[in-house]
């Protein structure tokens, strides 16, 4: 067989394993890789050292069901969950200069003035690890393992804009071992802003991440305290979520429409609240097509394409609209169209759902 390909990466042996005279391909983690691996850079390298595999599979900023100016975030259960995939872990010690830590706003490095020190602490038996604030602690009991409320509750609002990762090491040197978030850059819009939600790992993602892979995560909207649960993973109902089930439900081309009031509604069921990853689009004909992948879905699932965003929340009421688009500027005669895969005159994709008879 072919030597894997490693550059712009690294092969990682799992730890624990002995050496081979032969190649043994399950030994190792290749990055990056055919399976979705990312890139490695410097900061996801951690020469001298041969850590455990361990990562987060779940984090967790709860939407309470209050304005936000009026939350106490000292009363929001908040809690990171962590994982060691290899049962020969379990109730062991962890002996790696471990940290669980939070990168805050846009900066390049972890904030390490409070952080959760993994070193000597036992593994449990299930090989779970959830750090918690006190009102996670209050909410789910013995699920939680450490309680560090201040790596929570000091941030405020802005706890779910964050980015966590396991690291190896200290202020002075680090490297990251595994990474929830992009690092960088501003939280609005982004894919890791699990404010009033959760971020869940896929279960097929049972290997460290030193660079973050959204498509091994579900980002979930308006998640409430009840919809998580510390200590079990993966969840029976977590995945990507499926946009097949889309409908359309209105296209309007209203009256006497002299301030292009018209408007495209959809309703997606399975992915309200969470980020559309199939190659969905919505169209008109194969010029006027809007692309809805990476699209952070309303919690409600209604889309609402309008001609004029700013007409038509004027007229309707603010924030009505979730895109503006020529899909939306119907004729009154044109068909509309939700597909998966490209707008192909050739090859026509998958037809989802659809209003009228498409040419």
């Amino acid at each position: 067989g072919d030597t894997p390909n490693i550059k712009d990466g690294r092969a990682v042996r799992i730890r624990p394993n002995e050496n081979s005279d032969t190649y043994e391909p399950d030994q190792w983690i290749i990055y990056p890789g055919l399976d979705g691996k990312k890139p490695v850079g410097p900061k996801g390298m951690d020469p001298g050292v041969w850590l455990m595999p361990i990562i987060i599979t779940e984090i967790v900023d709860p939407d309470m069901g209050t304005n936000a100016p009026d939350v106490d975030y000292a009363k929001v259960p908040r809690f990171i969950e962590i994982y060691v995939p290899d049962e020969s872990f379990g109730d062991e010690p962890i002996e790696d200069d471990l940290k669980l830590v939070l990168f805050h706003g846009d900066s390049e490095d972890p904030s390490f003035v409070r952080h959760v020190s993994l070193k000597g602490f036992e593994i449990p038996g299930d090989r779970f690890i959830v750090v918690c604030n006190d009102a996670a602690l209050t909410r789910y009991g013995t699920k939680c393992d450490i309680t560090k409320t201040e790596l929570f509750d000091l941030r405020e609002e802005k706890f779910g804009c964050d980015r966590a990762a396991i690291v190896h090491g200290n202020a002075n040197s680090y490297s990251i071992v595994d990474m929830y978030g992009l690092i960088g850059g501003d939280c609005a819009d982004n894919m890791h802003d699990f404010t009033e939600g959760r971020g869940v790992r896929l279960s097929n993602s049972t290997f460290p991440e030193p660079t973050w892979n959204y498509y091994n995560w579900e980002v979930v909207k308006g998640a409430t305290p009840d919809d998580s649960d510390p200590d079990v993973w993966p969840a029976e109902d977590e995945g990507p979520c499926d946009p097949n089930d889309a409908i359309i439900t209105e296209v309007a081309v209203p009256q006497n429409d002299k301030d292009n009031l018209r408007f495209v509604e959809i309703l997606f069921t399975d992915c309200a609240g969470r980020r559309i990853k199939d190659d969905v689009k919505v169209g008109r004909s194969d010029k006027d097509v809007l692309d809805l992948i990476d699209f952070l879905v309303p919690t409600d699932g209604y889309v609402v394409i309008c001609s004029d965003a700013n007409a038509a929340n004027t007229e309707y009421g603010s924030g009505t609209c979730d895109e503006e688009s020529p899909v939306a500027e119907n004729e009154g005669t044109n068909p509309v169209a939700i597909v998966d895969g490209p707008f192909d005159v050739d090859d026509p994709p998958d037809i989802i759902d659809v209003f009228g008879f498409p040419n």
